[in-house]
């Protein structure tokens, strides 16, 4: 064999092979669009059941955290961000 027919085959298998990665990937959009399509028009969510996004009937909980904590918390967060400049 030659070095231009070597060349010709495995220019030719390369291009094979990138089609049908190519074509795989293709037809697994494809599949998963439509197994998302399925799945959305069956299984649709109740509006009754998803909670509520309302800010006034969100109750913030008590802080339970230390103020000393609080205040290493906020020092250590100010030596961050005065470093990164």
């Amino acid at each position: 064999m030659s070095d231009s027919s070597l060349m010709d085959m495995s220019i030719s298998l390369m291009l094979h092979g990138m089609g049908v990665v190519f074509g795989f990937l293709i037809l697994a959009i494809f599949l998963i669009s439509a197994m998302s399509k399925i799945v959305h028009l069956y299984f649709r969510p109740n509006v009754a059941d998803t909670p509520s996004t309302d800010t006034a009937s969100i109750t913030q909980a008590p802080s339970t955290i230390d103020p000393k904590i609080v205040q290493i918390i906020q020092e250590a967060l100010n030596q961050h961000r005065h470093r990164k400049r």
